[in-house]
């Protein structure tokens, strides 16, 4: 019997105290995982969704009805079409790295030069085909490379042509057409390589007698490299299996890879062939990403790299840099001994002469960039409210006649209607696993889980888009979802998820964890720390990835013609049916309506950043327009 207080009070001296109450059962918590752990969900879906679909598609190349073998392979060395189809993919992605290379270069040191205002205006330039869809792009080219187009009428007219030359369904309006789509690769990383250069560095050269040309070829160029390998090995891989653009402008009997694998899917139903030459693909881009790895920026740091070599890889490494490093000194070696002797003076002559006139030919490549890239959105436009009952430009007139019938025809409606659900549940899902991610890789302890993580989750995007829909179709078929929105929405999730990460990695790096630090020590859990300190913070950077992520899933067509069906037609599909088959200008008039609606978008997206935008003060989020002293 248990005493009371009072009694315990009045007991006298020598009186045991009364026994203790049972302790109460402290309740069960859920152990937090960590930062760490937030990068499974990504790590889950880019397992099932990516790596083994593209696991699957070599083992199903390899299977025969016989068993394993290597027939099929045998057959690709032997069939005396594929061979060739490979070389010449390779060599329109080379030429195309090339011209971006050569076009990109001056425009992004152009942007980095000029005064603050004419460089807003080239890289708005740059920036604003993104925000249109790279079926209207390549469309418009088909328009402007025609025998009666204005490029073969402008060249008439300067004398250059006696007649209209051929410019498109060739090797020409690929290479043309696919270098206007692939160009921002190759500035961006440009830009950003230029515009962290020292300027006094260039100054020091020329103070010390160097003349422009030499200047900027011992001292910028050297520095400026490192964007330039990263932009030509973005569009070198890209380019070997891209799709949409040379299939509107290459010719049938000339295709690439993209369209010869596409044609033994959705045409001969070759399933086996297709598989072997998707698999061949596949091992020439991991081996170009091997190599290619630190411009790609798949390559962990150094100390990680250091501590990688260690166990059973060390010897191989070993010998890898041997190699490489040997290779290198061969060709510096050679190098220097090709720039000693009459052809590297000549060389310099060339050098000196582009001095005088560099910038006459800065002015020249930046003005032709920018009619490359503005040129075709002018021509859409113009189309769109054109009254002719077929494809012609110039219009003979100026009419609404095909926006009326783009709203009026019900296949369009729907066509629009699931792509904008689709995408947009694809763009939700890619953020929400995105964002977690790359919290997880920015705050999660030590190095190698977050480097591993972010090279698994960057990987979609340097992967052609071309051998990811193959093994995805293999993948999709004995489940039963191929010919759904679902086929389309998961395929959509995994080519959204990279950019999703990047920017919100991005973003997250420049938050300060001493205010989710000081958040945790007053006792709140980790999600609730989530929910009011990191999400306003980060807010503009996650309305941005949704942004991107929701326009590169409408944007993308190839998903839509290896895995729609006759009763799932996305917008994209509908609009390449129409190119192909009816020739009209209602593919344009939906062109302008797509880019206007995103640039609406994006604007409302700049505005809620612009007003989201603040400081963190007292546990809330305070606006920088508030005055001092005063809380909203």
């Amino acid at each position: 019997m248990t005493m009371s207080t009072s009694a315990a009070r009045t007991a006298p001296p020598g009186t045991p105290p009364p026994p203790a109450a049972p302790a109460s059962r402290p309740r069960r918590r859920i152990r937090w995982l960590g930062p760490g752990g937030l990068v499974l969900p990504a790590v889950a879906v880019l397992g099932v969704l990516f790596l083994f679909p593209l696991t699957r598609l070599i083992t199903d190349s390899l299977q025969t009805d016989s068993g394993l073998s290597l027939d099929r392979y045998t057959a690709l060395l032997h069939d005396g079409i594929f061979l060739p189809v490979l070389w010449r993919t390779v060599e329109i992605a080379l030429s195309v790295t090339v011209v971006a290379a050569v076009i990109g270069y001056p425009f992004a040191y152009a942007a980095v030069r000029l005064p603050t205002l004419p460089a807003a205006v080239l890289l708005a330039c740059v920036t604003l085909p993104f925000f249109s869809s790279t079926l209207i792009r390549s469309y418009a080219w088909r328009v402007l490379l025609s025998d009666n187009g204005l490029i073969n009428k402008a060249m008439l007219a300067a004398g250059l042509f006696d007649s209209p030359h051929q410019l498109v369904f060739n090797d020409t309006g690929v290479i043309i057409g696919m270098t206007q789509v692939l160009l921002p690769m190759m500035v961006m990383p440009l830009y950003a390589a230029m515009r962290g250069i020292d300027r006094s560095a260039v100054r020091a050269a020329r103070s010390m007698g160097a003349s422009p040309f030499t200047a900027w070829r011992t001292v910028f160029l050297p520095l400026s490299v490192r964007g330039l390998a990263a932009g030509a090995s973005l569009v070198f891989i890209t380019s070997l299996g891209y799709y949409t653009t040379p299939a509107l402008l290459g010719g049938a009997s000339t295709p690439m890879i993209a369209q010869r694998i596409d044609a033994q899917i959705n045409t001969q139903q070759q399933y086996g062939p297709t598989a072997a030459e998707a698999a061949v693909l596949l091992v020439l881009v991991l081996v170009l990403m091997a190599l290619l790895r630190r411009p790609l920026g798949l390559s962990l740091d150094r100390t990680q790299d250091r501590g990688a070599g260690r166990g059973w890889f060390a010897g191989p490494r070993r010998a890898w840099r041997r190699a490489a490093d040997g290779l290198s000194g061969a060709a510096d070696y050679a190098v220097r001994e090709f720039a000693g002797g009459a052809v590297g003076h000549a060389a310099r002559r060339v050098g000196d002469i582009c001095s005088t006139l560099r910038y006459v030919i800065l002015g020249a490549v930046t003005a032709v960039a920018v009619a490359g890239l503005v040129g075709p959105l002018v021509v859409i436009c113009m189309l769109a409210f054109s009254k002719a009952d077929f494809l012609t430009f110039p219009p003979p007139g100026y009419s609404t006649r095909w926006f009326s019938d783009y709203f009026q025809d019900a296949d369009w409606t729907q066509s629009t209607v699931l792509s904008l659900w689709v995408s947009l549940a694809a763009a939700l899902v890619a953020t929400v696993v995105g964002t977690l991610a790359a919290y997880g890789i920015v705050r999660a302890r030590g190095r190698r889980l977050p480097a591993l993580t972010y090279l698994l989750t960057v990987s979609p995007m340097v992967m052609p888009q071309i051998i990811y829909a193959v093994a995805l179709f293999f993948f999709l078929v004995p489940l039963g979802v191929l010919g759904t929105p679902t086929a389309i929405l998961l395929a959509d999730t995994v080519l959204a998820l990279p950019y999703v990460v990047v920017v919100t990695t991005a973003v997250l790096r420049g938050l300060d964890p001493l205010h989710e630090k000081a958040a945790a020590s007053l006792g709140a859990s980790p999600l609730r720390v989530g929910r009011t300190v990191i999400a306003p913070l980060a807010a503009p950077g996650i309305l941005a990835a949704l942004l991107f992520a929701f326009i590169l899933a409408f944007d993308d067509l190839l998903m839509g013609v290896f895995l729609g069906g006759p009763h799932t037609v996305t917008l994209q599909v509908r609009m390449y049916q129409n190119i192909l088959f009816e020739i009209s200008p209602k593919v344009a008039a939906v062109g302008v309506l797509l880019t206007t609606g995103v640039l609406l978008l994006a604007g409302f997206t700049f505005l809620l950043s612009r007003r989201g935008r603040g400081t963190f003060a007292g546990g809330h989020l305070v606006p920088e327009t508030a005055p001092s002293g005063e809380t909203p």
